[in-house]
């Protein structure tokens, strides 16, 4: 008995279910990619207002007194979130601060440089695990901080 016709038979079986089985795993991914762009591009949309950012800035600035290395890093990261949202805020453009950054920095915006050495602080502290923060270190940071948004006028 010949089996070659029913071999060509399960191997064209195979390379059809092959294919669907291929179609659907990138049609699920190509959704399942576009609903996060879709959560993403709304969670951009959210207003912040310069009443909001005041609220936040005025908080980060009271851990200036503190003497909690780690209350100190929370405090520099959520002021560098700060600094991206009063730049977006500002209408400047980019996908992370680094970026948005560079933008202010070539439309001429004064007062980035003391941005750019928050940020790079902060980068720090969260890349590098073994990055021992000091308190004086973080309390002039958040001075540094407050010294640039005052010059922003975001303040009361």
């Amino acid at each position: 008995m010949n089996l070659l016709p029913f071999k060509i038979y399960a191997v064209f079986i195979a390379v059809c279910a092959f294919s669907v089985g291929a179609y659907f795993f990138r049609a699920l991914k190509k959704t399942s990619g576009s609903m996060i762009q879709e959560k993403h591009h709304r969670e951009k949309r959210e207003i912040v207002t310069n009443e909001d950012l005041l609220k936040r800035f005025e908080r980060i600035v009271q851990y200036k007194k503190s003497n909690d290395s780690g209350e100190l890093k929370l405090a520099i990261i959520e002021g560098d979130i700060l600094i991206e949202e009063l730049l977006r805020l500002q209408g400047v453009q980019g996908d992370t601060v680094g970026a948005l950054l560079s933008e202010a920095t070539l439309q001429g915006l004064g007062g980035v440089d003391r941005f750019w050495n928050f940020h790079r602080l902060r980068n720090v502290l969260v890349h590098d695990s073994t990055y021992v923060l000091s308190v004086g270190q973080g309390q002039g940071a958040l001075a540094m901080l407050e010294g640039a948004l005052h010059s922003w006028k975001v303040s009361s």
